[in-house]
């Protein structure tokens, strides 16, 4: 993965709805707290939790695995370093 390609999550994941996001027992996601509550978004059927929480925690995971990726390939870049 580039470095672009990597910036271009970084950008969408910026032009979310701040967090934290969070789902009810009815499938809504929801972002922020108290009166600054927004809904994200809501899965159609009670059934579809599972799809609501992937969605729930989508931008603290992406986020996370973004990091990581820039960590390990920080890594790499400094391994290659070494040995050249």
């Amino acid at each position: 993965m580039t470095n672009d390609k990597l910036q271009e999550i970084k950008d969408r994941i910026d032009r979310t709805t701040s967090g934290p996001w969070w789902y009810d027992s009815y499938s809504t996601v929801f972002s922020g707290s108290g009166e600054n509550t927004d809904i994200v978004c809501w899965v159609p059927q009670r059934e579809r939790s599972a799809d609501a929480d992937f969605i729930a925690h989508a931008p603290s995971d992406i986020k996370a695995l973004v990091t990581k990726v820039e960590r390990l390939s920080n890594e790499l870049d400094e391994i290659r370093w070494d040995q050249s």
